[in-house]
């Protein structure tokens, strides 16, 4: 694989830049497996059309190891992919780690992530954090803080006070139990009752 890998990837980058279904998404995956992150990184920067699906499909098996965690995380600071697309790429990488400890060089790249103020982003990276075994960022502490006031607050749009519902998530119990009770209460939305 070493020994064509540029060639590989030219072909793969081919192939992505035709119309994408899951199929294609699992066997471009399939063929990059011996470095997933490597070809994230080449497609990421593509000029061409670039898959936010094939983005993440790669990154749920680069998280096997920590030099790829690393590589993912590092190339999502510079990538000009969307919010919502960065945030489904953490989630599934988070999802790929099957190792355990933390991985020092991916500190930098959350940290930089973080600073991007997208609540949806800050709460995958909180899920990555947990998972590298990382205490939680201060960022998501003081969006957490400020979530449980929100999702109470009935003078805000009930679209906000949802997604303000996501920060909650990895707080402990202790911290959320008061607030949760009180979106169960019949006179809130539906929606915030269930997410509670």
């Amino acid at each position: 694989f070493i020994q064509y890998k540029e060639q590989i990837f030219d072909a793969l980058q081919m192939a992505s830049s035709k119309p994408m279904d899951t199929w294609n998404v699992s066997g471009i995956t399939l063929a990059a497996k011996y470095s997933p992150a490597e070809f994230f990184k080449k497609h990421s920067a593509s000029s061409k059309m670039v898959s936010p699906e094939l983005l993440g499909s790669l990154a749920a098996i680069a998280g096997s190891s920590s030099q790829n965690t690393v590589l993912i995380l590092n190339t999502l600071v510079e990538s000009p992919v969307s919010a919502d697309s960065k945030r489904t790429i953490l989630d599934q990488l988070t999802q790929g780690i099957h190792y355990s400890g933390t991985t020092a060089g991916a500190i930098g790249s959350i940290q930089k992530l973080e600073k991007s103020g997208d609540l949806a982003i800050i709460s995958s990276l909180a899920s990555l954090r947990k998972k590298l075994q990382l205490p939680a960022s201060q960022e998501f502490l003081t969006y957490s803080r400020e979530a449980l006031k929100k999702v109470v607050d009935k003078s805000l749009p009930d679209s906000i006070r949802f997604k303000q519902m996501s920060l909650l998530a990895l707080l402990p119990y202790k911290a959320k139990s008061e607030v949760l009770f009180q979106c169960l209460d019949n006179t809130e939305p539906v929606k915030l009752q269930e997410a509670a």
